[in-house]
């Protein structure tokens, strides 16, 4: 059982940089970047990974938000880019884990702890919540569900979450038949994983490291030091990831 670790980002932080590179004594690393024009410098210990819009275009990657608000300009992000490499490019892992950078993980310790909890998951996500039309119909999340999946459909942050090679795969084809038949061209949302997990009855975990990985909490020091073992986002506070892990070491 073979699992790596994927870092999705628009340009790689110092501190992501040295985190990974020490990260990579126990998994592969892989940072997946948005921007093309950022100047990778070779690493020795991670892979970094810059792909042509115009591929995952090809592929059908684009983000759904972006397909409905701003139809003018399809952006790719590091999530389709990832996507569209881990089904197209490296078919080498079993189990790959998506982590956003503005997701704070206070050490090493906490993702290998984490890990060994996972056993042959399908989904490792922070929650797997049920949608239906009667009592949910009035989200646009839902809404936008429905229409592709009918009921019930699943929903999860996805900031940070272990996704299998056969979910991916299931994922990626999913995508092509939803292209054909709905007309759309759309990658990812956060009912769209857990959807198809659950259409085709593959495992979901949802462990309480996870819990703390939510849409707009706001997050200190306390709760880092509280809950050592912990993922949390949201946290942009890029410049302090590094002192964050000396302080949480020490107390």
């Amino acid at each position: 059982m073979k699992t790596v670790i994927a870092f999705l980002t628009k340009r790689p932080s110092n501190d992501l940089l040295k985190f990974a590179n020490e990260l990579s004594e126990f998994f592969d690393i892989y940072i997946i970047i948005d921007d093309n024009d950022y100047k990778c410098e070779k690493n020795n210990f991670i892979n970094l990974i810059q792909i042509d819009n115009d591929e995952c275009k090809k592929h059908s990657f684009v983000f759904l938000e972006t397909q409905y608000n701003d139809t003018s300009d399809k952006n790719i992000y590091s999530w389709e880019k990832a996507i569209y490499y881990f089904n197209y490019i490296n078919l080498d892992y079993d189990y790959i884990w998506f982590i956003e950078d503005d997701v704070f993980i206070s050490s090493i310790d906490a993702i290998i702890n984490l890990e060994s909890k996972c056993e042959t998951y399908d989904l490792v996500c922070a929650a797997n919540d049920k949608g239906l039309i009667e009592t949910s119909k009035n989200t646009w999340i839902w809404n936008y569900a429905f229409k592709i999946f009918n009921e019930p459909a699943y929903c999860s942050m996805v900031c940070a979450c272990r996704i299998s090679k056969k979910l991916l795969a299931y994922v990626n084809l999913a995508i092509q038949e939803i292209k054909d038949n709905h007309k759309l061209e759309f990658f990812i949302y956060e009912f769209f994983i857990n959807t198809i997990a659950m259409k085709f009855d593959m495992s979901v975990y949802c462990p309480e490291e996870l819990l703390s990985i939510t849409y707009d909490t706001v997050w200190d020091i306390d709760d880092f030091k509280k809950n050592k073992d912990n993922f949390f986002h949201p946290f942009k506070k890029y410049d302090l990831f590094e002192r964050y892990r000396n302080i949480v070491k020490l107390s």
